[in-house]
């Protein structure tokens, strides 16, 4: 299922789980719904909407025949991360904690 971005005042909603234990988007990789969800998702997080609401929704989104393997791990302490629309970024994780980490070419070395 392709992702619907949510966009505001020219920023792009990233989902990310900082919690340490196990990553939302790292541990659902080949998925882009992990990384921006759409735009009832990021509300429901916004709002901080319980665990059991929060995984009937994904699951009613993404699994409807039950037959998908999901890791709901992290969905405890999903936050928001408003990335500039155009933006180079990926989501890393360090023992499940997830961060954005904005491409900046002035990290990098030229050959």
């Amino acid at each position: 299922m392709a992702s619907q971005k949510t966009i505001r005042d020219g920023k792009v909603a990233v989902i990310i789980s900082p919690g340490f234990g196990t990553g939302w988007s790292t541990e659902n990789r080949g998925n882009d719904w992990f990384i921006y969800g759409d735009p009832t998702f990021v509300r429901l997080v916004e709002e901080n909407t319980d665990v059991k609401t929060l995984t009937s929704y994904v699951n009613t989104l993404l699994n409807p025949t039950g037959d998908k393997y999901i890791c709901f791990l992290g969905i405890d302490n999903l936050e928001i991360e408003w990335v500039p629309v155009g933006t180079v970024f990926r989501i890393l994780e360090y023992d499940g904690s997830e961060y954005v980490d904005v491409f900046d070419v002035s990290k990098w070395n030229t050959a």
